[in-house]
């Protein structure tokens, strides 16, 4: 993600947010710190994640999140479970798929 820096999760228990420093005002030294509500843009749906979904934290375990690869990609991986009651697997998602920095704040794009 563009302009953005100390990318990392935290969970309440209930839900699981994204949060980083995301630079505004086009000047490289300022930066804010922004918080998105991963609940609010990701589902599970069977099995895998799913962008526009919400609330996959509910069916979800092992949750991490991780910066991966020489383009620094933004992932979320979990055991979501599927249409067969506790077969769990691993799934990931690349949150800059659908996640950028807007004006200094983490947003959802469709």
């Amino acid at each position: 993600m563009n302009g953005t820096r100390n990318l990392g999760i935290r969970s309440d228990g209930a839900d699981t947010y994204l949060y980083g420093e995301c630079r505004f005002n086009e000047r490289p030294w300022e930066y804010r710190r922004s918080e998105i509500r991963l609940d609010d843009v990701l589902g599970d749906e069977h099995g895998f994640f799913k962008w526009g979904g919400h609330d996959f934290t509910e069916e979800a375990y092992d949750v991490r999140f991780g910066i991966e690869g020489q383009q620094n990609v933004p992932v979320l991986r979990a055991k979501l479970r599927g249409d067969f009651g506790n077969d769990y697997a691993d799934r990931d998602v690349n949150l800059a798929e659908h996640i950028n920095n807007s004006g200094g704040n983490l947003q959802y794009r469709p």
